[in-house]
C-alpha cells in the first residue's frame, strides 16, 4: 500500500537586508504545497507579527557590497536566527535528518529575502549527503525466534483489532521488551507506527494483567483527542483526562480502561490525578507508564517545565515499566530522556530517519504581505495537491492564528494548532 506523502511549510524568520545599492534579479522556483494545511507553532509567543515591508517587485534582490567585518556579523547574525529556528524546529517532531536537509539547502542559498523551506515529493531535488545523517541504532537482543514468541503472543489482537498484518521490525522489538517488563526508548520517524507499541501492550496487559491500566502523558490535547478517536473506532476503550470533571466520576469502581490519556498540566495542576494513578499503583492495576512525544523531556524549557516534571512519576512508581517515544531525538535529547529515567536504562529502538518520499525546495517569498499570501494560496491550490494534507510552521501562536484566518477567508480547510492547548 502507497503511504501518503507529508508536506511541511517552514517560515524562516526574515533578516533584513543591508541598505541597497545595486539591484539584481533572482528567478523565483515553484514547488507545490498541500490544499489541506495544519498551521503550528513553534513557541509561546503571542505577540503579533509585524506588517511585513512592501517591495516593488517579487524577483528583485536589493544589496551592498559590505566590509569583510559587517559581512561577518551579518552573517553571523543569520546564522543565529537560523539556528534558533531550527532549535524550536526540534522541539516539534520534525527529525535530525529534516533539520540537517535544512541546513544544506540553506547554506546554498544567499539570505537576502525570507525564504520558504517546503518539504515536498521528491522530484529531481537535491538531497543532503548522507554523512549528515545520524545512523540508526537498534537493540540486538531481539532474534527471530523472539519475533516469533511476538507473534504467538500479540498476533491475534494485531489482525483482529488493528487488522495489521504483520509487525515491523522496530514494533515486534518494542513489543518484544515491553512483554519482559523492561523500559524502552523508542524513536522513529512520525507515520511509522510507533503508538502501535504502547498501544498494543496496553491491550495485552489489560486482557491479561487482570484488567490493568496504561497511562500515557501526551504534551498535546489534540493528539490526545485524535489517538482516542481511532481507539474507538476500532472498539477499544480509551479515556481523557482533559476537562475538569472530577477524575474518579470517568471511571467505574469494577473495571478499568485499557488506556487513559492525561496532559502534564493536568498532572501538574491536578492533585487529584496524579493521586488517582498513585492509587492504581498501590492497587497492582497500573500496568505501563507512556511519554509520548518524549523529546519535550529535553532539558530546554517546555511549558513551565510541565512535562519535565510529570517525569518524575516513575520515582513515585518505580516498579512500573516505561515506554517513551519519539519522531526526532538529537544525541542531546537523548542524553535528557535517559537523565531523566535514571537509575533506569532503558532498551533504545531506533530506526533511520530517511524518509525517500521527501525532499526540500527553498522559495524566495514575496517581501509584500499581500502578495505573499497570494503566491501562499495559489501554491495551496495546486491541482496536483488538492486533498493531501500539510503543516505550515510559524514562530508565534497568533501568527498561526492569523495565518489559519486568511486561509479560512480564501476557502481553504485550515485549523490552527497550538502547544499551549495541554
Amino acid at each position: 500500500m502507497k503511504r501518503p506523502r507529508l508536506q511541511v511549510y517552514v517560515e524562516i524568520p526574515r533578516m533584513r537586508p543591508p541598505p541597497p545599492k545595486r539591484p539584481r534579479l533572482a528567478t523565483l522556483p515553484s514547488s507545490p504545497i498541500s490544499s489541506t494545511t495544519l498551521v503550528h507553532r513553534s513557541d509561546d509567543d503571542d505577540d503579533d507579527d509585524d506588517d511585513d515591508d512592501a517591495g516593488e517587485h517579487p524577483h528583485t534582490i536589493d544589496f551592498e557590497q559590505p566590509s569583510r567585518k559587517r559581512k561577518s556579523e551579518h552573517l553571523v547574525e543569520f546564522e543565529g536566527a537560523i539556528e534558533s529556528t531550527i532549535r524550536r524546529l526540534c522541539s516539534t517532531a520534525v527529525d535530525p535528518r529534516l533539520v540537517a536537509d535544512i541546513r544544506f539547502v540553506l547554506a546554498k542559498h544567499t539570505p537576502l529575502t525570507t525564504p520558504f523551506v517546503v518539504l515536498s515529493s521528491p522530484n529531481q531535488q537535491e538531497r543532503a549527503p548522507d554523512h549528515l545523517w545520524q545512523p540508526p541504532a537498534t537493540s540486538s537482543r531481539l532474534d527471530r525466534r523472539v519475533r516469533r514468541a511476538v507473534e504467538s503472543r500479540c498476533g491475534h489482537t494485531l489482525h483482529q483489532t488493528f487488522l495489521l498484518d504483520a509487525f515491523h521490525p522496530f514494533q515486534a522489538q518494542a513489543i518484544a521488551h515491553g512483554l519482559e517488563g523492561e523500559d524502552v526508548l523508542v524513536i522513529a520517524p512520525t507515520g511509522s507506527g510507533k503508538s502501535l507499541c504502547f498501544q498494543l501492550l496496553a491491550l495485552h496487559d489489560h486482557v491479561h494483567g487482570g484488567g490493568k491500566v496504561t497511562v500515557v502523558l501526551s504534551p498535546l490535547r489534540a493528539l490526545i483527542k485524535d489517538q482516542q478517536r481511532h481507539l474507538t473506532e476500532k472498539g477499544i476503550d480509551a479515556i481523557a483526562l482533559l476537562t475538569n470533571q472530577p477524575p474518579e466520576q470517568l471511571f467505574a469502581a469494577e473495571t478499568l480502561p485499557p488506556l487513559v490519556f492525561v496532559t502534564p498540566e493536568k498532572i501538574q495542576k491536578c492533585p487529584a490525578v496524579k493521586a488517582l494513578i498513585v492509587s492504581w499503583y498501590e492497587a497492582g492495576l497500573l500496568a505501563r507508564l507512556v511519554f509520548d512525544e518524549a523529546h519535550c523531556a529535553s532539558t530546554q524549557r517546555f511549558r513551565d517545565d510541565a512535562f519535565t516534571e510529570s517525569w518524575r512519576l516513575h520515582v513515585e512508581l518505580p516498579n512500573v515499566p516505561i515506554m517513551a517515544l519519539t519522531g526526532s531525538a538529537t544525541p542531546q535529547i537523548i542524553d535528557d530522556i535517559r537523565y531523566h529515567l535514571s537509575p533506569r536504562v532503558p532498551q533504545l529502538i531506533r530506526i533511520s530517519q530517511n524518509r525517500p518520499n521527501c525532499a526540500l525546495t527553498v522559495l524566495r517569498k514575496h517581501m509584500n504581505e499581500t502578495a505573499a499570501m497570494g503566491d501562499l494560496v495559489g501554491l495551496l491550490q495546486t491541482a496536483s495537491f488538492v486533498g493531501k494534507c500539510g503543516i505550515i510552521f510559524r514562530t508565534r501562536r497568533s501568527a498561526c492564528e492569523k495565518l489559519a484566518r486568511k486561509l479560512r477567508d480564501r476557502g481553504l480547510s485550515v485549523v490552527s494548532l497550538s502547544c499551549g492547548d495541554g
